[in-house]
């Protein structure tokens, strides 16, 4: 019974020496572990910052896009304006504020505060053409703001515009030209009576039917 019992201890210390082993692989593969995990860990901060990184860029390339979208579309009215305004006027040319003498004036009496005559200088377009015909026929003025999407900011804008320059007693109308408009900007510009000239390819359809 003594042998069995020596016996018996003897594999029981075995047996404890086994599970020694085997708890000191398993702190050694929870190291590992909590090792790998700080690696993600310090990957996944660092996927992070690169994504962050990226929609700052996105977010500066969509603005630079955006920027030279209106740029280019901007020359194509100035360009070409007979080309969006073919329906009401004739002989369109582009003009700048110092080929009106009487808003050099204005500005010299100081008829125009600080922000009317920035949001003038600001003005994308600046038409004179002929409208009418026979004894109706006469120049007048477009005062045209310019939008890859016209909302109503963009409607109000070039109406103010017109504005300051009906002021001085130019016969100016308010247009707005893009690719598209808004429905609420639409809606408003007939309110105002702002002319809407898009460069889309539907108006081009609707001009070839028409």
């Amino acid at each position: 019974a003594q042998k069995r019992t020596e016996a018996r201890i003897e594999e029981l210390a075995e047996a404890q020496k086994r599970t020694e082993a085997r708890i000191e692989e398993l702190a050694e593969a929870q190291k590992r572990t909590e090792a790998r995990t700080e690696e993600l860990a310090g990957a996944l901060t660092e996927t992070q910052r690169i994504v962050a990184e990226l929609a700052e860029l996105y977010k500066l390339l969509s603005k630079d896009v955006a920027m030279l979208k209106g740029f280019m579309l901007e020359q194509r009215y100035r360009l070409n304006p007979g080309a969006f305004f073919w329906r009401e006027y004739r002989k369109l040319r582009v003009l700048n504020l110092t080929d009106l003498d009487r808003v050099d004036e204005a500005y010299a009496r100081g008829v125009f505060s600080p922000k009317e005559w920035k949001a003038l200088n600001k003005l994308d377009l600046l038409l004179l053409g002929v409208t009418g015909k026979g004894d109706e026929r006469r120049e007048e003025y477009l005062a045209v703001e310019i939008s890859w999407v016209v909302d109503v900011y963009d409607v109000e804008r070039a109406h103010q515009r017109a504005e300051l320059l009906r002021r001085l007693g130019y016969p100016v109308r308010a247009a707005v030209g893009g690719s598209a408009i808004l429905d609420d900007a639409k809606a408003r510009a007939g309110a105002l009576g702002v002319i809407v000239a898009l460069n889309s390819d539907d108006d081009d359809k609707d001009d070839e039917e028409a």
